[in-house]
């Protein structure tokens, strides 16, 4: 798992995130992380088709899944197949929930009347999520802070 690439329409996609969300680049990998939990936690059945998984930008697999929390998304990626994954298709799962999580966050975006309030929109949607002190403190995990 050293890296993997993401479609240039996907880092365009990335770019206007980070500016609605008011990040500069180095948050880029927190965005990262929020996009991947939304591909993988996506309920809708989707088709993605497999871009050339060598073409676009390069992204380190440790700025997407850090330390520990690797363990976490590839745990949540074969618990959302209910199979064994081979580890060698693990880097194109992510790459898909990424592309896909990245997608889902840009509708959110555009579905709102002011982009200024997506933060707010993330925690009133997840909110059940939040309500157990211990899952606050894993989204703040994740999420690097």
């Amino acid at each position: 798992m050293s890296s993997i690439h993401i479609p240039g329409h996907t880092d365009k996609m990335l770019d206007r995130l980070l500016a609605y969300l008011g990040m500069d680049t180095k948050k880029r990998s927190v965005v990262l992380r929020i996009a991947l939990a939304k591909g993988i936690n996506s309920e809708q059945e989707y088709t993605l088709s497999y871009f050339n998984d060598t073409n676009g930008r390069e992204v380190p697999m440790t700025a997407v899944c850090p330390n520990d929390l690797k363990v976490y998304f590839i745990q949540s990626i074969k618990q959302k197949h209910e199979s064994n994954i081979e580890d060698s298709e693990i880097n194109k799962l992510v790459r898909r929930y990424l592309i896909y999580g990245v997608a889902i966050m840009e509708d959110e975006l555009n579905e709102l009347d002011d982009l200024d309030n997506y933060l707010q929109f993330l925690i009133e949607k997840h909110q059940n999520e939040f309500t157990e002190v211990s899952n606050r403190n894993n989204i703040n995990e994740i999420l690097g802070y």
